[in-house]
């Protein structure tokens, strides 16, 4: 057994003891990439934003403000899943900011949040979907 502590293939040298002792065999074997645990929640139920406001100009909510993000490894890239009246929702794919376009009707919306944790060289791609209820009052 020699350092197998990287991502691919490690080696093992198996020996004989006894009436063995002559034979020996290298064995090769998979290290696979670890599994993130990437956990992603809501930081509240509902996140209101101002009708009133959004009648002059589109409203914002950073990511730190409506999720709490923890355990993950890389860049994080973000995109909106699902959402009833997608075309007042957009989302900075780098950050995680959902704006709230201007002129967005009075109601409850639920959007679904697609996160994705590049990894590295030692963790696989991981993804996680939240979901986020915004309050237009």
């Amino acid at each position: 057994y020699a350092d197998n502590k990287k991502v691919g293939y490690g080696s093992v040298r198996v020996e004989g003891i006894g009436n063995y002792k002559s034979k020996s065999e290298n064995m090769k074997f998979l290290i696979r990439k670890d599994i993130q645990k990437f956990v992603v929640t809501p930081k509240a139920d509902s996140f209101k934003v101002s009708y009133s406001k959004l009648k002059s100009s589109a409203q914002s909510l950073t990511a730190a403000k409506t999720m709490k993000i923890s355990d993950t490894v890389g860049k994080i890239t973000y995109n909106i899943g699902y959402v009833a009246g997608r075309k007042y929702f957009s989302i900075n794919q780098t950050n995680g900011t959902v704006t709230v376009a201007k002129g967005t009707p009075k109601g409850i919306y639920n959007l679904t949040l697609k996160l994705c944790a590049e990894g590295d060289e030692e963790h696989m791609v991981c993804y996680r979907l939240v979901d986020i209820n915004i309050k237009v009052a």
